[in-house]
């Protein structure tokens, strides 16, 4: 059986090596994610701390309560960890990603 193959954006419950299944946000960009062994995963928690590098997400991308990406923690993960396709973060939450990591990572 193949792996899944994730696109960008999309929300999936995962099982994260050394931590809890938890749902995460690809942000490994496409066409990549049918093509690599592992993908660029920002973790979901439910702990909300207003930092510049959280992205809220809520139902609207298929998460039961309200959540944040957390990319202070970004992280590869296996293909073969996905478990299930929650659903997809909107465009707009995708760009506040993306200024989100370069806040992470220091890259202004």
């Amino acid at each position: 059986m193949n792996p899944p193959a994730p696109r960008r954006g999309e929300v999936w419950f995962a099982d994260v090596p050394g931590d809890k299944k938890r749902p995460v946000l690809i942000l490994t960009r496409d066409p990549l994610g049918h093509l690599l062994h592992s993908v660029i995963c920002a973790p979901i928690t439910s702990t909300i701390r207003d930092l510049a590098t959280e992205v809220a997400l809520g139902s609207d991308s298929g998460l039961v309560e309200a959540s944040v990406a957390n990319f202070d923690n970004t992280f590869l993960l296996a293909r073969t960890r996905l478990v299930r396709r929650l659903g997809h973060a909107p465009p707009s939450a995708m760009e506040v990603a993306c200024r989100a990591l370069a806040t992470a990572t220091g890259c202004r």
